[in-house]
Order: C-alpha cells, then sequence, then structure tokens
C-alpha cells in the first residue's frame, strides 16, 4: 500500500525441470520419457506448488536467455495423459489389474530424488500424484543438496526434480552433453548430434548463427525428453 514502493516481478536465468535417468533400463527409452512427460500438468504444479509465481516452461531456456524460442514448444510434451497412456502401449506395457503399467514382468515406477530446499517437498507431491493419475508409482526421496548431487552422479534415482541457474545458453552443454555425464550430466543423456551441435554453440561467435545452433539442438532434446522442463 506504500505508494513510495515499487513492486516488480523478473523472470530468472533459471529452470526447474524433472529429469529421467537415461542410463537406466526403461527411462533409457524415449518413448519412456516422453509418456512421462506427457503425465505432468505444469500449470497444476504453478497454482498448488508455488501460489501461482511461475511461468510454465516448454523449452529448456528461460525467456531470460539467448536461444530462447517458444516455436520450440511443438516439439515438447505436453499434458495429454491420453498420450501418455498410448506412447506406453507402443512401448510395449500393458495396464494390470492395480491400474500399474508392466512389461515382462517388470513394474514401470521408481524413485524421485530431490533436495529439500522448499518448494520441492510440494512439487514432488504433485508430480507424484500425477504419475499415479496415469499408473506410474513414484517414491519420493529428499536429500540435502550435496547428497542429491552425489546420488546423481553414481546414477542412484530415476527420476530427478532439479533446477539450473545460468545466464547463457551453453547450460545445456553443461548439463546435458555426453561429456559431462557424471559429472553436471547428472540425467546421463547422450546424443552425439546434439553433442555436436552443443559443442559448435560454445564456440561460435556469430550471435544469429548461435542462436540457430541453440534451436537446432533443443528440436533434439525436448523431442527425445531427457527433461521435462517445469518452470
Amino acid at each position: 500500500a506504500d505508494k513510495s514502493v515499487q513492486v516488480r516481478r523478473e523472470t530468472l536465468d533459471s529452470l526447474i525441470y524433472l529429469g529421467y535417468n537415461c542410463a537406466k533400463p526403461l527411462f533409457n527409452e524415449v518413448k519412456v520419457r516422453q509418456a512421462l512427460s506427457y503425465a505432468v500438468n505444469k500449470a497444476e504444479i504453478i497454482k498448488l506448488a508455488l501460489g501461482g509465481l511461475g511461468e510454465a516452461a516448454d523449452t529448456l531456456l528461460p525467456p531470460t536467455l539467448p536461444g530462447y524460442n517458444a516455436d520450440l514448444k511443438q516439439f515438447g510434451q505436453g499434458y495429454d495423459p491420453a498420450k501418455a497412456k498410448s506412447l506406453l502401449v507402443e512401448a510395449g506395457f500393458a495396464p494390470s489389474a492395480d491400474g500399474s503399467w508392466q512389461r515382462n514382468g517388470q513394474k514401470l515406477g521408481g524413485r524421485l530424488l530431490t533436495s529439500t530446499r522448499a518448494p520441492n517437498d510440494v512439487i514432488a507431491t504433485v508430480l507424484q500424484s500425477q504419475l499415479k493419475a496415469i499408473g506410474v508409482t513414484v517414491e519420493i526421496q529428499q536429500l540435502d543438496s550435496a547428497a542429491v548431487m552425489k546420488a546423481t552422479t553414481e546414477g542412484q534415482f530415476d527420476l530427478l526434480l532439479w533446477r539450473y541457474d545460468w545466464n547463457d545458453p551453453d547450460v545445456l552443454n553443461m548439463y546435458l552433453s555426453t561429456s559431462r555425464i557424471k559429472q553436471t550430466n547428472r540425467v546421463a543423456y547422450s546424443n552425439q548430434e546434439a553433442d555436436a551441435l552443443l559443442e559448435r554453440g560454445a564456440r561460435e561467435m556469430d550471435a544469429k548463427k548461435r542462436l540457430q545452433i541453440y534451436y537446432d539442438a533443443q528440436k533434439i532434446l525436448l523431442t527425445e525428453s531427457p527433461w521435462q522442463p517445469l518452470y
């Protein structure tokens, strides 16, 4: 109410995402990752876990960074539970009597790892509920940030609720290139075509060419869904 105070909202150079352990059976399959991503309702997460203070992310870069392009949304996975289930069928899974998905006696589910930093507990609970709604049960494990970093570099998780804060699109090279596996690439994702693009993007001095490189790289990354960007 104090007119001498101006309140402004700013978009951070950060992205919160749901990651999949691409080195683990089941989660190393593109259709499985895509299916789980289609089960995620980002608007519900922002409403229930953030009190409305967040912007749904449809790309791997926030709008504040060079390389962001809203047109990339078409390559990602929006909220579509029916599509999620149809992809699981395509991947060879069948619904069992208890509503879970199984293939060759193996049930789809796992452990969702995140830190104790707020509001991760609430976000994780909402994600757990959304995945349960399509028949996928996940157990939430919360550790302090140092323990999460250790567990992820050792591959001791199935799903990961995590974030980055960075001021350049080279963050994709840091977090998703093959050379950074067991380091900052916590989800163990690897794609040689994406690697080549991200390496070029780190060296390209022409701003226009650089933006195109990151556009092309994100087309691959969003389609293969090692992360589902949340907000």
